[in-house]
């Protein structure tokens, strides 16, 4: 009785014994297995990363040589740390350094821009804050020669998974030459062939844009120049000799007004002048009086004088008209009052009366 409890016993205890192999053995599997599905895990994530670096690089690679072998030179732009940075052409085109800090409020490169186009560049900079998905812009900037170029400006704004603006990508592109060709253009259309002033639709163009841009408080003053006798010039001397007089005439014009006025012809021997943002009456008197004096000369040959003079009708801004047209009209009822009294001298509308 007792020998079978003790092989019950033993019995008992080698099976224990097995079961804790068993489990041992188990659990050590078990352990492999999570162990390999780490490994797996995380090779697999090592190599996903791996993949982003790569194609990270691929990426930068591409940007280093579209930069290279593109004329363009390509920035980013950083709005939270407000830095701006230019790929390698640009210290090769403008002699600075393409790393900018505080770009945005134009301590550096403001100093670069052409003072005309000063308002443009402000203005893109404070589109720089992401405010828009594409920016565009053009301006004048200066060169290590100390000339300007026209530069064309794009930019694409990045967002985060919260729409928040984090950068601004684009191009900078030296449009300098065909900024020149199209100058060329507009000035082949706008400019009258043989005086070099404006033609008869580019004044008119010109003039009411001026209007359209006036203050409330601005006044300016049209005037119709007219040169008395030019055809008998032109029937007595030819042709040839008319136009030296005419090219004269408009020098003498050009000579007497600021670059701002404007200056066109509009017909044969009929000019316009628009002095814009005139404080005075005293001073379009001045100048009316300046152009008879310049105009008013004898020409001769063969024994034959004919002799040149000016006349010249005025209108004022707004009085007596609010765009080209209506000036143009009034002025040139002016002149019909001039023409009627002698011819040399001026007249302005409102007064009704030669001087």
């Amino acid at each position: 009785m007792l020998r079978f409890e003790k092989n019950q016993s033993l019995d008992f205890l080698d099976l224990l014994e097995r079961y804790q192999d068993v489990t041992i053995t188990v659990g050590g599997i078990a352990l492999i297995i999570v162990l390999i599905t780490i490994f797996i895990g995380l090779r697999r994530k090592m190599k996903k990363q791996e993949k982003i670096l790569q194609n990270a690089r691929i990426q930068e690679e591409k940007y280093r040589i579209l930069a290279e072998i593109s004329n363009d030179i390509l920035f980013e732009y950083d709005i939270f740390s407000d830095t701006m940075n230019f790929s390698d052409k640009f210290l090769e085109n403008f002699g600075r350094k393409g790393n900018m800090e505080r770009f945005a409020e134009l301590k550096e490169e403001a100093q670069f821009i052409h003072k005309d186009d000063a308002v443009a560049f402000e203005n893109f900079c404070k589109l720089l804050g992401g405010e828009k998905q594409k920016l565009e812009v053009e301006f004048r900037m200066k060169r290590l020669s100390g000339d300007y170029v026209w530069c064309y400006v794009c930019g694409q704004t990045i967002y985060n998974a919260t729409n928040e603006p984090l950068k601004i990508v684009g191009k900078l592109s030296n449009i300098d030459m065909q900024k020149r060709e199209v100058e060329k253009l507009q000035f082949k259309a706008e400019m009258d062939a043989m005086t070099r002033i404006y033609n008869k639709v580019a004044t008119r163009e010109r003039i009411n844009a001026c209007i359209q841009n006036s203050r409330k408080q601005d006044k300016h003053a049209l005037l119709i120049v007219d040169m008395d006798n030019f055809k008998k010039i032109n029937d007595t001397f030819g042709h040839l000799k008319g136009d030296e007089v005419l090219k004269e005439g408009v020098e003498h014009l050009k000579n007497m007004f600021r670059g701002d006025d404007i200056i066109g012809r509009i017909g044969g021997d009929e000019f316009v002048v628009f002095m814009s943002n005139v404080t005075s009456r005293e001073d379009i008197v001045n100048k009316a009086k300046s152009i008879g004096k310049a105009f008013l000369k004898t020409h001769s040959q063969d024994g034959v004088d004919v002799t040149v003079s000016a006349s010249i009708g005025i209108s004022i801004y707004p009085m007596d008209g609010g765009d080209y047209e209506e000036l143009l009209d009034k002025s040139d009822k002016a002149l019909y009052e001039v023409k009627k009294n002698g011819k040399n001298g001026f007249c302005f509308y409102h007064e009704g009366k030669e001087e």
